[in-house]
């Protein structure tokens, strides 16, 4: 993400950040250290040099289902109650 910060503030883009999804991973697997973010990262670079044809062959709505199922796990519905009551 630094990159993509250093090399848009070349062109003049918007700043980008991962750290809600990013911290939601690591809470989940009960991450302590700022080493997990980067096992995270060598983690999405294999997934990316190796598994990016398989993901070319999907349907965008198989991927679509992926990234839909992955936000609805990081929702907490009983706060959001909580919160408008």
């Amino acid at each position: 993400l630094g990159v993509a910060n250093l090399v848009g503030g070349i062109f003049q883009s918007f700043p980008v950040t991962g750290a809600m999804g990013q911290s939601a991973v690591n809470d989940d697997i009960g991450a302590e250290t700022g080493l997990a973010g980067l096992a995270t990262t060598l983690v999405v670079l294999i997934v990316l040099v190796f598994l990016t044809p398989v993901f070319e062959l999907m349907p965008l709505t198989v991927l679509a289902a992926i990234v839909i199922s992955f936000v609805l796990g990081m929702f907490d519905y009983r706060e959001a109650i909580y919160l408008y009551k």
